[in-house]
């Protein structure tokens, strides 16, 4: 019986195994419970028992079988047992080694938390070694030039200097702890095979692997030698130099169960379809279209169906479109924390900690952590008897209350609301229970104040309180403990399937922080908070499912050894397929190469025939990638296409299917026709400047803001935006020339004093609370401002005799087209010149749009909405003169706009030249008759509907309305 056997490539390889027991064993009446497979990983075995159970059809004592991890603990636990070093005892011990034998190599680094980085790459370094029996004598080569100096940071070569030491220490620490690194374990087997029996099996199956660790490779070439092993390879020494070198290590020409093609390439006898894609959303819907086309075919079909997503971010959206065709689907591959509400909760509630100054809390933080789905569903129970659903109800309405209420949404009197927030005052407050129970009236739901002060301290304390006294690992673990158990038992985990794997991992790292060496350890809260991040990088949430049954979605890896019908692959793109760590973060790539640690090209090799051996052994395989910016797709779909129009002669021989979305274009004007009601509601509004210049830029836009009467909703959490600045400084001005009003208009140092101390008080007042610690910045800019503002005025002191008004109401009607409508403002201040002029100003903060009377008066276009635009460009200051103009009667008027940003003052009818009274009744009159034309013509037209004006893209891309408008 051939002892090594090579199974074609474009074979299926568990049905190839499951022949060879059959014929071999079953056949014959052989108990197979005596033979053991190992293969690469878990699914395999899974794959071959259900073809094994097929054959026999009937109950059978199965044989064992094994992962390769698993199979080498087992030779290690047959000499001695041993247990696995969780992987922050590791880390810890390698940073303990550090200090003792390298101390050098901590410079910047010296906490455990700086460290871990460096402490997780030493690590795997030592496991490469370990795994490659990689000997003293190597590392003393690599240590001789360290001791000259690599091209590498200082550190590096300290490291290099002492690595033959710190390894090892560090397997005489764990050996003497009886515990075992990975790489250690597949050492230690190796060292122990020759003097293990393996009595209990008569052969063992190596089956279908690929590259091997030189410990594998002595393992096996031991219990070959002992004839006990029977090998299996998939695919030919000519095109997989990996494959060349095992069959070398054993000395023994191939011998080939199927014949194979001369020249080594197999010719694919698969149907190969190539689909570009856009983005994530075109791959799924694609992916989604073909599972449609299998399942029209034979529905049966789909359990012999495979989608493998490289790029773990297109899994939930591949799901979410898959389960709209398919009703059984595995997934058999991780998912990255990061997106996931439990994980995302724990982040926030460091963050709030570490935020927090003294007993008081960040607002926007604190506001993170309550308003998390998990939490605000939380069932905590109030001391009354009330079923799920109300006991989650209470805790939302509570959360939603509190969130109101420091977002300042809701106006409160006794709640202090500002960027901190104290969480006992909070657990006091008489108005917030207020809020929740008038909020409660409107349900079924009766339950008293007592009730809901226990739910708000209940939440502040597994959320808050108890994180706060944290100095150790320990204590960080037992908190950690206690929130996943409330989790665990009063929140809606169930309703995301990933949920509870996030929290099983979670489990596994506070066991493993409770245990820990370091345990006991004083910590800064930081430095546990980064610790317990950076341990979980990497890791991934493992789903469960059915993995004999339905549509697999897996990731590369786990096909190893499996076959399917249909392959889908996504993703197939350079750097997602294959995917390789570019550098070596902690030791160079030439030394890695120096000590036979080939890991880039081992890595895309075994990629790479993995890929190769998928669709190798399929029928149909759609391989769908992403184009456009840096996106290029997959060497192994050049190969493919390269290799294709060879054989074809031709470069068109593989068509691909580039995919697009029908695509329905809106509109590019959304119109809103006008109802007798909107016309109604028209007729009886009272104008504004404001509204009337927001016509002009955007009827649409007029419609939302004072039809609907939309606005967004602000927060008082959030940074000051340039409108609140405008409102303040506009508050400001009219309180510090309210002193000046009516009296002699002069700039003196003593005003100067009282203005920069009033401005200083005022902002802090209004900004204090909602600014972090850049507020400085924005505070110099006023500042420096508002001084030049108030240079400038002193430059008019000589000009103006008096200030008249400040912020002052303004009500009229006007008569227009035979009807009279209603007009209103506010105007900014009114100053009395020396030479008797009424000025009225206003002051900007930002741009402003400025009026020209001269092209106002020599204009003679038609009276349009777009003219108007065009020429006046804003009604603002004309409609003050006619607001001011009955009041000053005898009075010459004249208006202007100070842009404080400048500062300068622009008159409306220039700056030097006095105002001539021709001039100013043509303005008046144009003015008139551009808003009886805005009001009359345009805004109470029905047949002018209310449409967005996108020629200014500016002012579309700041319009609050911008979504609305699609």
């Amino acid at each position: 019986m051939d002892r090594i056997i090579t199974v074609d490539i474009t074979e299926n390889f568990i049905k190839h195994l499951a022949d060879y027991i059959d014929k071999n064993y079953i056949s014959r009446g052989a108990d197979i419970s005596r033979l053991a497979f190992v293969f690469g990983g878990k699914r395999p075995s899974l794959f071959l028992k259900k073809e094994l159970s097929e054959k026999i059809g009937k109950s059978y004592l199965p044989p064992e079988f094994f992962s390769v991890e698993e199979f080498i603990k087992y030779i290690v636990t047959k000499k001695d047992i041993y247990i696995e070093i969780p992987s922050l005892d590791d880390y810890f011990t390698v940073y303990r080694l550090a200090q003792e034998l390298s101390p050098e190599i901590l410079k910047n680094k010296e906490t455990f938390r700086k460290f871990l980085p460096w402490a997780k790459e030493i690590s795997k370094f030592i496991e490469h070694l370990d795994l490659e029996l990689v000997e003293t004598k190597s590392l003393g080569s690599i240590q001789k030039v360290a001791s000259i100096g690599y091209d590498v940071p200082e550190s590096i070569n300290f490291l290099f200097r002492n690595i033959i030491k710190l390894r090892e220490k560090y397997h005489d620490v764990l050996n003497g702890k009886m515990t075992l690194s990975r790489g250690m374990f597949y050492l230690t087997a190796s060292k122990v095979i020759e003097n293990i029996d393996f009595n209990e099996f008569d052969v063992i199956f190596f089956c279908n692997f690929f590259y091997l660790h030189k410990t594998e490779e002595k393992i096996i070439k031991t219990l070959y030698n002992q004839n006990k092993a029977v090998l299996f390879f998939q695919g030919g020494q000519d095109e997989w130099s990996v494959l060349k070198t095992n069959y070398d290590h054993f000395s023994l020409p191939e011998q080939s169960s199927v014949p194979e093609q001369s020249s080594g390439t197999i010719i694919p006898s698969y149907r190969i379809s190539l689909y570009s894609a856009f983005d994530i959303h075109s791959q799924v819907s694609t992916a989604r279209e073909i599972l449609k086309s299998i399942k029209k075919e034979n529905d049966q079909d789909l359990d012999r169906t495979v989608i493998v997503t490289p790029d773990a971010d297109s899994l939930i959206p591949l799901l979410c479109e898959s389960s709209s065709v398919v009703k059984d689907i595995n997934v058999s591959m991780g998912y990255p924390l990061y997106d996931n509400p439990v994980y995302t909760l724990f982040k926030s509630i460091f963050s709030v900690q570490l935020s927090k100054r003294s007993r008081e809390y960040y607002a926007k933080d604190y506001l993170k952590v309550i308003t998390n789905p998990l939490v605000k569903n939380l069932r905590i129970s109030p001391g009354i008897k009330l079923n799920t659903t109300d006991s989650s109800m209470i805790t939302r309405i509570v959360v939603h209350k509190i969130e109101e209420v420091l977002k300042g949404l809701v106006k409160t009197k006794a709640i202090p609301t500002g960027m901190f927030v104290d969480l006992t005052k909070l657990e006091r407050s008489e108005e917030l229970y207020g809020l929740v129970l008038d909020e409660l009236g409107n349900t079924v739901l009766k339950i008293e104040k007592e009730s809901l002060v226990q739910v708000v301290k209940q939440l502040h304390k597994i959320l808050f309180f108890d994180w706060e006294e944290i100095d150790n690992c320990y204590t960080f673990s037992i908190i950690l403990k206690s929130l996943l158990e409330f989790l665990s038992e009063r929140s809606p985990l169930e309703s995301f399937p990933l949920n509870r794997a996030v929290v099983n991992l979670l489990f596994g790292m506070q066991e493993q922080l409770q245990n820990a060496v370091f345990k006991n350890e004083k910590f800064e809260k930081e430095d546990i908070f980064t610790i317990f991040e950076d341990s979980l990088e990497g890791e991934f949430m493992a789903f469960s499912g059915m993995p004999l049954k339905g549509l697999q979605v897996l990731g590369l890896l786990e096909t190893r050894s499996l076959s399917f019908d249909n392959v889908i692959i996504m993703d197939v793109n350079e750097s997602v397929l294959p995917k390789s760590r570019l550098y070596e973060p902690l030791i160079p790539r030439d030394i890695m190469a120096q000590l036979g640690l080939n890991l880039l090209e081992r890595e895309e090799e075994i990629q790479r025939y993995y890929f190769k051996r998928l669709i190798s052994s399929a029928k149909n395989v759609h391989l769908i990638y992403r184009e456009g910016g840096d996106r290029q797709r997959s060497r192994f779909v050049e190969e493919i296409i390269w290799n294709q129009q060879k054989e074809g002669n031709s470069l068109d021989t593989l068509p691909i299917s580039t995919i697009s979305f029908k695509v329905e274009v809106l509109p590019d004007k959304r119109e809103i026709k006008k109802e007798k009601n909107v016309l109604d509601y028209l007729k009886n509004l009272s104008y504004s400047a404001s509204s009337l210049d927001t016509y002009l830029n955007c009827s649409l836009k007029f419609y939302y803001k004072y039809v609907l009467r939309l606005d967004e909703n602000e927060s008082e959490l959030d940074e000051p935006e340039a409108v609140d600045v405008g409102n303040f400084v506009h508050e400001f001005l009219n309180e510090i020339f309210e002193e000046l009003r009516n009296t002699k208009f002069s700039i003196s140092n003593e005003f100067r004093n009282h203005f920069s101390s009033l401005l200083d008080n005022r902002f802090d007042e209004c900004f204090k609370k909602r600014m972090d610690a850049g507020a400085f910045i924005l505070k110099e800019v006023v500042n420096h401002r508002m001084n030049r503002f108030l240079d400038e005025e002193e430059k008019r002191e000589s000009e103006v005799k008096e200030i008249l008004g400040l912020e002052k109401q303004c009500n009229m009607k006007l008569e227009l087209n035979g009807e009279t409508f209603r007009f209103n403002g506010k105007i900014d201040r009114i100053d009395l010149l020396e030479d008797d002029t009424i000025l009225v100003l206003d002051y900007k903060t930002g741009n402003a749009k400025k009026m020209t009377v001269k092209t106002v008066v020599s204009d003679n276009s038609e009276m349009t909405r777009d003219s108007i635009t065009r020429i006046m460009k804003s009604l603002q200051l004309p409609l003050y003169l006619h607001f001011i103009r009955n009041e000053f009667r005898n009075k010459k008027l004249d208006a202007g706009l100070y842009l404080l940003k400048e500062p300068k003052l622009v008159k409306l009818f220039g700056n030097k030249e006095p105002v001539e009274q021709g001039i100013f009744d043509k303005v008046m009159e144009l003015s008139a008759r551009a808003i009886e034309h805005i009001i009359c013509k345009e805004i109470l037209n029905p047949d002018v509907p209310f449409s967005p004006d996108t020629k200014n893209g500016r002012f579309c891309e700041y319009c609050p309305f911008t979504l609305l408008c699609r």
